[in-house]
C-alpha cells in the first residue's frame, strides 16, 4: 500500500505531496491523519524553514472524499436524519414552517 502522504526533505525546505492520484488526492481520514501527522514532525524539526504542498498527478486536491460520510456514518449535508433522530434548528431569523 503507498503512503497517502509523503514527506520529502532537502536543505531547509520540505515538500509534502498529497499521494490518491487515483482519487484526485481528495481528502480521506486516512490521509488527513497522515496530513497532520506530517505538520507536527515537521513543525518539531527545526531544520526546516519552508513546506510545500503539492499533490500527486493531475489535480492538487478534489477537496474531501465525500465516501468518509457513508465509512463513518455521518449523514451527508441535505440528506434526511435517521429516523428517530432530532430535526436540527431552523438558522437564526428563520421559523420552521408547521402543518397546514
Amino acid at each position: 500500500m503507498t503512503a497517502p502522504v509523503l514527506v520529502d526533505r532537502d536543505a531547509h525546505v520540505a515538500v509534502v505531496t498529497l499521494n490518491r492520484p487515483h482519487k484526485h488526492n481528495a481528502l480521506n481520514l486516512e490521509m488527513l491523519e497522515a496530513l497532520t501527522d506530517a505538520g507536527r514532525t515537521l513543525a518539531a524539526d527545526r531544520r526546516v524553514r519552508a513546506v510545500v504542498l503539492c499533490g500527486a498527478g493531475d489535480t492538487f486536491c478534489a477537496g474531501i472524499d465525500t465516501s468518509i460520510f457513508t465509512a463513518t456514518g455521518i449523514a451527508a449535508a441535505g440528506a434526511e436524519p435517521p429516523t428517530g433522530s432530532a430535526r436540527p434548528a431552523p438558522a437564526p431569523g428563520r421559523r420552521r414552517r408547521t402543518g397546514a
